[in-house]
């Protein structure tokens, strides 16, 4: 299974015309390259649960993104995005659990990510508390050599010193100071552009599926 040719052009045509009166005007290629983006989303949905049974049951409504931008406090006025996004987590994108990520964005750029981005105070500082008390099994999932080699490591989404009330030669205070526990990639030419998409995507997220364990075990 495939993102096909003519949601790419629509995205790239909408990068180029980002405007609310294109956008009308074109709402059919929208409408075709939505439902054909909600397809693949639900190819991957089944497919990851059938390692992930957390994920059983979520419809691609449950996990897209609009593609509305806000732009209150952007100097960019765009009113779309130019991508579509959507991720997969145990109750839907609304719920606080980590989960998996994929994107299509125009000029042919595709991407994959897990984990949490966006984390709630109460969930970091959990987070935060398991990694003080024993950070072995978190480490383990990062030093594996399969995820390492695709993900390089969590995003750099990080304080510059420790955060309060944890003490600055804390043996894990490069994890201490994450904001974020999420890893990302780009897809390569070769990747999205293989016979099989869905498969490439659901390689990473089998990868990603321990990390997500480890996080939502500890979000209660």
């Amino acid at each position: 299974m495939n993102i096909s040719k003519e949601t790419m052009k629509f995205l790239d045509d909408l990068r180029n015309n980002n405007s609310r009166d294109w956008f009308n005007k074109n709402r059919q290629l929208y409408d075709m390259a939505r439902a054909d983006f909600n397809r693949f989303v639900e190819g991957l949905i089944q497919g990851t649960a059938e390692f992930d049974p957390e994920i059983e049951g979520l419809s691609a409504g449950d996990c897209t993104f609009r593609m509305n931008r806000d732009v209150r406090f952007s100097k960019d006025k765009s009113p779309y995005k130019i991508e579509l996004g959507a991720i997969m987590k145990p109750g839907g994108k609304k719920s606080p659990y980590a989960g998996y990520y994929f994107r299509v964005i125009a000029g042919g750029y595709m991407g994959v990510g897990g984990g949490i981005y966006d984390m709630d105070k109460k969930i970091l500082d959990a987070v935060r508390n398991n990694i003080s008390s024993d950070a072995s099994g978190l480490r383990q999932i990062l030093s594996n050599n399969d995820f390492s080699t695709a993900f390089g490591g969590l995003y750099r989404n990080e304080l510059k010193t420790s955060p309060r009330g944890y003490p600055g030669d804390h043996p894990d205070v490069d994890l201490l100071r994450m904001k974020s526990f999420f890893v990302a990639r780009d897809l390569t030419p070769e990747e999205y552009g293989a016979d099989d998409l869905l498969s490439v995507v659901l390689e990473y997220f089998r990868l990603i599926k321990p990390l997500n364990y480890y996080l939502n075990s500890i979000i209660v």
